[in-house]
């Protein structure tokens, strides 16, 4: 069983830190989720971000997404994939009254489950993350290739789950405080679905 020598695992969880903190796809889906619908919903699509997660390691770890980085052309289909993908979600978010029910959302949690599946696997900064970054901590006489990626996209994994779950934490105790305040609340999925619309304009103009 391959262990990572802390020399490689400092400047790994480091990297990880950074890219988990810093603001994206996964992480506005989340606190959207959360101040819209409360915190059942929330951790529906945190648990459906996570199991993204796991298709991308599983990915890198047969060798998939090796083959993906051989092939430039492929990461362009999915950088528009999640970019058509994030303005369905903005126009479905705008589209909101605003108003919080979440009595409703938890009849809903199965989709924001799948919703959050799809948004992390068509997620370009975690594709690239596991395409550019984490092949640059396999070392060649560390062990078997795939048990490396294995063991390092379990780190990231351990990483990010705990900001997320802050995430849902701090936006749920927001969304009780937009109950009191309509104004806000209904203001919210305006600015929620305006910020999906800009990540999908600023993937499309890279």
């Amino acid at each position: 069983m391959f262990v990572p020598h802390v020399s490689v695992v400092l400047p790994f969880l480091l990297v990880s830190l950074v890219v988990a903190i810093t603001p994206g796809v996964d992480m506005m889906f989340v606190l959207g989720q959360t101040l819209s619908r409360g915190g059942r919903a929330g951790r529906a699509a945190l648990l459906g971000i996570s199991a993204g997660l796991l298709v991308h390691a599983t990915l890198a770890t047969i060798g998939v997404s090796a083959l993906i980085a051989a092939d430039p052309r492929m990461l362009t289909v999915l950088t528009y994939a999640g970019a058509v993908y994030l303005v369905w979600i903005g126009i479905r978010t705008l589209r909101q009254s605003g108003d919080l029910d979440f009595t409703e959302a938890g009849s809903r949690t199965g989709s924001l489950f799948v919703r959050g599946f799809v948004t992390n696997v068509l997620n370009p900064k975690i594709i690239l993350f596991f395409l550019t970054f984490l092949p640059q901590f396999v070392r060649p006489e560390a062990g078997p290739q795939w048990q490396q990626i294995a063991v390092f996209a379990v780190l990231f994994l351990i990483v990010g789950t705990p900001l997320l779950i802050l995430i849902t934490f701090a936006g749920d105790r927001a969304a009780n405080l937009l109950r009191r305040n309509r104004r806000w609340a209904r203001a919210l999925p305006k600015v929620s679905g305006s910020i999906f619309l800009g990540l999908a304009a600023s993937l499309l103009l890279r």
